[in-house]
């Protein structure tokens, strides 16, 4: 472009200022200060050579490069003072980084280190050392952790072998300090996780507050909960049993007239002797029940393998283990069928069984049977009781009980007809000692007839001190 095509009206525009070279030297120093712990403060102090108000960047070192996590000015002193918070813990390195303004030059402060930890995080828990089965437990966790966090992650979990499961997941708010950690500085960790309970054992529990960027997790104290079943419901008196359940029109005309209480009433098993009960339904056991009866549930399943009778078990151990334990999940679902809740028992008939001269299969195979029933059937919710003749199932659990084996039933009902109407077994087969607290019935008198209000049925008589089905 001519110089006379910058002439208008007679005046002279004027051509475009170059920006000025920057010439002075800027010169910048500062300090460092910060918090040790990971969402405190990070502050960067110090002076700048220039003009007042000269813009300053507080940066830090990332792998991409600096990244500037505060900014601002120069004061009328030359003064800058730039604050921010720290996200995270590790070792990080911070510079001030000042830019070019007018004929001052850009410029950098010396760099420096920091040190950063992660807070502290605590939790313990408590739960009750028992719980009733089918039930859920209200476990309490309390811990604390930094002001910085609102927000905390607690996993509760069950131990499985060696490992930890998680049951359950929560997010809490942290609470002020000495909401449920008494004496406590920090902000506390307060909820309460419901633990379904498993069918069985004594499973142990932990919480694990999850670490954060802030952080770190916690793992709390252990504990133990034991599983339990329901208190049962108890009958002392007499009771009788029956191969089939009477229709109701018996059960009426011997309600209050005979002086039976409770009634043995077969739910299962493949090898009762009456397969078809075809009185014994739902309805049958609320109509009894409603007039007063109290039932005793018994499964009559697979028999002893010395034993001619139809249905035996195996004489390997972990074979009459598996049938036990599959029989015992039969005879489960046949009494809740019933109306018969968990709580109830049910009474394993193990009828009369010789063991021959050197046979060493046909005892241990009972015991294993009998041992994994009783596991299956309590995983149910049901309480485990055993039926059997004093010479045989009963001795032979009362030598097992003495030799401190576990996994026994919880109830004996031990056949010995010598006429004696109490739960004392005079044989000696059962030592007095074993299976005390309303855990026993006593069959003294076997197959017999007889008649109340007009009606005669076949039975054998028991006296009863043991739990009976709960109806619901």
């Amino acid at each position: 472009m001519s110089t006379a095509a910058l002439v208008v009206l007679g005046v002279v525009a004027a051509t475009p200022a170059a920006a000025a070279t920057p010439t002075h030297t800027t010169k910048v120093t500062w300090t460092l200060t910060y918090s040790k712990y990971a969402g405190g403060f990070l502050q960067a102090a110090g002076t700048a050579t220039g003009p007042v108000g000269r813009a300053v960047y507080f940066q830090r070192s990332t792998a991409s490069g600096w990244k500037t996590i505060a900014t601002g000015t120069t004061n009328s002193t030359h003064h800058f003072t730039l604050k921010t918070s720290s996200t995270g813990a590790g070792t990080f390195k911070f510079k001030v980084y000042v830019p070019v303004k007018g004929t001052w030059k850009a410029a950098s402060g010396t760099t420096s280190k920091a040190t950063v930890a992660l807070n502290g995080t605590k939790a313990t828990i408590k739960a009750p050392a028992k719980v009733v089965w089918g039930h859920k437990v209200a476990v309490a966790v309390a811990g604390t952790t930094s002001k910085y966090d609102t927000v905390r992650t607690v996993v509760l979990q069950q131990a499985s072998g060696t490992t930890w499961k998680t049951v359950a997941t929560q997010s809490v708010t942290a609470s002020k300090a000495g909401t449920c950690v008494s004496g406590s500085t920090a902000r506390n960790i307060c909820t309460t996780v419901n633990w379904p309970a498993p069918a069985s054992g004594t499973p142990k529990l932990r919480v694990v507050v999850r670490a954060t960027a802030l952080s770190h997790s916690a793992t709390s104290n252990t504990v133990a909960v034991t599983v339990v079943l329901a208190t049962p419901k108890v009958f002392t008196g007499e009771a009788f049993d029956h191969y089939t359940a009477p229709d109701l029109a018996t059960m009426t005309a011997w309600s209050g007239t005979s002086p039976f209480g409770a009634v043995g009433v077969y739910i299962g098993g493949v090898s009762r002797f009456d397969t078809t009960q075809a009185n014994l339904t739902s309805s049958w056991v609320a109509s009894v029940t409603a007039d007063g009866w109290k039932l005793i549930p018994i499964y009559m399943g697979s028999q002893a393998p010395c034993t001619t009778r139809t249905f035996r078990m195996s004489t390997d151990p972990t074979e009459a283990a598996a049938l036990g334990t599959a029989e015992a999940a039969d005879a489960a679902a046949a009494a809740k069928a019933l109306g018969m809740q968990p709580g109830s028992p049910v009474y394993l008939d193990m009828e009369n069984y010789n063991v021959p001269s050197g046979d060493t299969t046909c005892a241990p195979a009972v015991l294993a049977y009998t041992r994994a029933w009783v596991k299956a059937v309590h995983t149910k919710g049901y309480w485990a009781g055993f039926y059997s003749s004093s010479g045989s199932g009963i001795k032979r659990m009362s030598a097992a009980a003495t030799a401190g084996t576990t996994g026994l039933p919880d109830i004996i009902w031990f056949a010995n007809w010598n006429g004696v109407d109490d739960t004392t077994e005079s044989s000696n087969y059962l030592l007095p000692t074993q299976w005390t607290g309303h855990r026993r019935g006593h069959q003294y008198k076997g197959s017999h007839s007889e008649t109340w209000g007009d009606v005669k049925v076949g039975i054998d008589s028991n006296a009863w001190d043991a739990p009976v089905a709960v109806i619901g």
